[in-house]
Formats: C-alpha cells, structure tokens, sequence
C-alpha cells in the first residue's frame, strides 16, 4: 500500500470513530499532522486506531493515566495537543 492511501485510510479513520468525542479529538489532529507523517509515524498512529475510544478518551483527557506499554510518540502528541486547549 502506498503511503499516500495510507494517509487517506487513516484520516478517515481518525474522523470516523464512533463517539463525537474522538471524532473531533483524532480527526482534528490528523487532518493537521497526517499529511507529514512519515511511513514509522503512520504505523504508530494505525496502532492508535485500533485502540478503544473510552480508553483513548480516558487516557487523552488524563482521566486515567496512560499504560506503558500504550504509549507512543503520536500518542503523547495528541495528549500533549489536548492539554493546550
């Protein structure tokens, strides 16, 4: 797959979650940051989409702390994007 289908597939997946919330939260970030993203950054944030949105939601927003072995480099991006707001 090329990386520019892979751009396209995970920006629809980012906007496409199932809740508003994650929605808004990853389709935001990927419409800024998907379109630079190199193929090791893609892989990190498809593993992002395979995650559950209560979690993500849970870790994102500091509810609950972020395991470990979760995080990643996009990961602690999109954390770090949401604490600005």
């Amino acid at each position: 797959m090329s990386i520019e289908i892979s751009r396209k597939k995970i920006l629809f997946q980012a906007k496409h979650r199932g809740t508003k919330e994650m929605d808004v939260i990853l389709g935001q970030y990927a419409e800024k940051e998907v379109k630079n993203m190199g193929e090791h950054e893609l892989k990190l944030f498809e593993k992002i989409m395979h995650m559950s949105d209560i979690d993500l939601y849970n870790w994102i927003t500091g509810k609950e702390d972020l395991p470990q072995n979760i995080n990643n480099e996009i990961l602690q991006k999109i954390i770090n994007e949401q604490a600005k707001i």
